[in-house]
C-alpha cells in the first residue's frame, strides 16, 4: 500500500510518495554571466508498511543533468527517517537572459514495480554587472602642432562604456574639446576632455621701450605689446623690464631712459 500520490506543494519543496524534498539555489535569482550555480537538495523519506524504495533528486539544465543525491532501498529501511543533503553545480551562461533548472525527485521500488517522479522549476536571471564608462587615451593635452585624433576608434574615447553622439570634433589651437562616455548596465558616465595647447607667443617690447621717459608707465600695455611684464629693475638711467613669452615663446628684453637724467639706485 501506497502512502502518497505525487504533489507539488510549492515552487521548491514537492513530495513524491512518502518523500519530501526541497530544492533552491546559492543566490536569490540574480546571476552574472559565467557565475557559479549552486543546486541545494534535501529529501526525508518515511517507509509506509515496510515497503522499500530508492529515491533520488537530479538537476538539468541546458541539456546537462546531474544527481544531486541517490539513496539505496537497504539504508532506508534501516534509517526510514534519514534527510539526504547535496548540491550540484552549474555555471550561468554567458548571454544575459532568463533562465530555469529543472530539479526532478524520483522514487522508485523494485519490489513494488513502482515509479513515480515530480519536476519543478527554479527560475534565475543573468544579468551583465555595470560597468562604469572610463575616458579612453584620446583624453589628453596635445601640443599646439597636432592637427587631428591619433585614433578615432570608439575605445580612443572610452576605454569602457559608449561614446555619446557623433565622434567629437579635435580642439583648435588653446581650445578644450569634451565629450561624454556613457557606462553600461547602470554604469554611471564619465565626462572626458581634450586639450590643444596654444602656439607659442613671443614677448615683444611696448611703446615705452627705447623712449626717455618722465616716469616709469604704469600699464603694461606701454611695457609689453605681447607677453607678461616681468622683472622690472631700475638702473641709474632709467628702467629695465623683461616681456616674457606665452606658451613656450621667447622672451624680450626692453629698457627705457629717465628724460630726468641720473636716478639714483637703492
Amino acid at each position: 500500500m501506497w502512502c502518497g500520490e505525487v504533489k507539488e506543494t510549492k515552487a521548491a519543496t514537492f513530495t513524491v510518495f512518502t518523500v519530501t524534498y526541497t530544492v533552491n539555489l546559492n543566490k536569490f535569482f540574480v546571476y552574472n554571466p559565467g557565475e557559479e550555480i549552486i543546486v541545494f537538495g534535501s529529501a526525508t523519506n518515511s517507509v509506509c508498511n515496510n515497503v522499500l524504495i530508492d529515491l533520488s533528486l537530479i538537476a538539468t539544465f541546458q541539456g546537462t543533468t546531474k544527481i544531486i543525491f541517490h539513496g539505496e532501498s537497504a539504508e532506508l529501511r534501516s534509517r526510514p527517517s534519514k534527510v539526504f543533503l547535496n548540491s550540484a553545480v552549474f555555471f550561468a551562461p554567458l548571454a544575459p537572459g532568463r533562465y530555469s533548472i529543472v530539479a526532478t525527485g524520483i522514487v522508485s521500488s523494485i519490489y513494488e514495480n513502482y515509479y513515480s517522479n515530480s519536476s519543478v522549476n527554479l527560475p534565475f536571471l543573468v544579468i551583465s554587472p555595470p560597468i562604469n564608462a572610463t575616458c579612453g587615451s584620446n583624453a589628453t593635452t596635445y601640443p599646439y602642432t597636432t592637427t587631428s585624433w591619433p585614433s578615432t576608434s570608439q575605445t580612443a574615447f572610452c576605454s569602457t562604456g559608449t561614446l555619446s553622439g557623433s565622434t567629437p570634433s579635435f580642439p583648435a589651437q588653446g581650445a578644450t574639446t569634451t565629450w561624454t562616455c556613457l557606462g553600461q548596465n547602470g554604469g554611471s558616465n564619465a565626462t572626458c576632455s581634450a586639450r590643444r595647447e596654444p602656439a607659442p607667443i613671443n614677448g615683444s617690447c611696448g611703446p615705452a621701450n627705447g623712449q626717455k621717459l618722465i616716469e616709469f608707465p604704469s600699464e603694461e600695455s606701454q611695457l609689453c605689446n605681447r607677453g607678461n611684464v616681468k622683472n622690472i629693475t631700475t638702473t641709474s638711467s632709467g628702467w629695465e623690464w623683461d616681456c616674457e613669452g606665452l606658451y613656450g615663446g621667447t622672451t624680450a628684453h626692453c629698457s627705457a631712459t629717465s628724460s630726468r637724467g641720473f636716478i639714483e639706485v637703492p
